[in-house]
């Protein structure tokens, strides 16, 4: 499981959401370290955690990733609070990105989720990614 909290947690949160959306009869269930959810349904979101998905044929596969902790942020001398990611699901400070469970500065490069494409942070949040390749999805799900 990618998490950066406590895994068993994180599992839990994956587990609920399967059953929750098994309980509305819509096509959701783990497919290795990923949700799977098949047309006509939509992935969920889940508020506080980051998501990733990789399409296939008429199915997504989503990992979810938990947003970094933060109280307080730092600007010249001055102690700000967090603001909401573009998304709403994270907090963030301001010259920052959250991606991928993690924080990272204005203008740093990183792997992408799929660790194939190469992603970095931009102006107010936003990060750019790379779509040269696909990800096997056997490889990225951990099957």
């Amino acid at each position: 499981m990618y998490c950066s909290m406590n895994s068993i947690l994180c599992a839990c949160v994956l587990w609920i959401c399967v059953m929750v959306s098994a309980a509305g009869k819509t096509k959701r269930n783990m497919y290795g370290d990923c949700v799977r959810v098949c047309h006509p349904h939509n992935p969920t979101w889940i508020k506080k955690m980051f998501r990733y998905c990789v399409t296939e044929n008429e199915c997504t596969y989503c990992k979810y990733y938990s947003c970094p902790e933060l109280q307080q942020c730092k600007k010249r001398r001055l102690i700000i609070p967090p603001v909401p990611t573009l998304d709403r699901n994270c907090m963030s400070c301001p010259g920052t990105c959250v991606y991928g469970g993690k924080l990272y500065k204005r203008t740093d490069r990183f792997k992408a989720a799929d660790d194939i494409n190469e992603c970095q942070c931009k102006n107010f949040g936003r990060v750019h990614c790379s779509r040269k390749k696909k990800p096997s999805l056997r490889k990225y799900c951990g099957i």
